[in-house]
């Protein structure tokens, strides 16, 4: 067990968590650089959704069940976003989902990789100095609990989507 565990752990450490997201709850707390980068996520309320999961874990959970999970989840938190796989123009942002796993080897039923979040402005948005929003997690876990583990990660993912879109909105510039 414990050969198992110390490439888990090494993978986890190599791939980190990576966040580009705004400042609040930081040490570098910027409310005008986020306002400047992060503004687009209060005027945009329709939301392109989309998931891709690798091959090697669609026996266990599809595209499908990604996006069904993460729109019924956002609709508790933000309510007032319009989650779709469809719109007839242009102005409307992004979000995709993808989950990118290997199996550790064929005698285990271990999978590691990353989910990672991108959120972007719409292409009407994206003339300004806009940065997409981006979550990237590292990733490991056994078959058995393969499914539940990534709905974990993806309600930590909401949580802090609806915080920083809540927190857009409180810091947005006065007329």
């Amino acid at each position: 067990m414990l050969k198992l565990l110390l490439p888990l752990l090494l993978v986890s450490t190599l791939f980190g968590t990576k966040l580009n997201v705004p400042t609040h709850g930081t040490k570098n707390y910027a409310p005008e650089i986020d306002n400047l980068y992060y503004g687009w996520m209060r005027k945009n309320k329709d939301v392109y959704l989309s998931a891709y999961v690798s091959k090697e874990v669609r026996h266990l959970i599809t595209a499908d069940d990604i996006t069904r999970y993460f729109k019924l989840k956002m609709r508790n938190f933000v309510s007032t976003l319009n989650l779709q796989k469809e719109f007839e123009t242009e102005d409307h942002s992004w979000l995709h989902i993808s989950l990118d796993c290997l199996k550790y080897n064929d005698t285990s039923e271990i999978y590691y990789g990353y989910i990672r979040i991108a959120y972007t402005p719409s292409l009407v948005n994206k003339k300004h100095d806009y940065q997409d929003y981006l979550i990237i997690l590292p990733f490991a876990q056994i078959n058995t609990s393969f499914k539940d583990s990534v709905k974990n990660s993806l309600d930590m993912v909401i949580e802090k989507i609806a915080e920083d879109h809540y927190y857009m909105q409180d810091i947005k510039p006065k007329k």
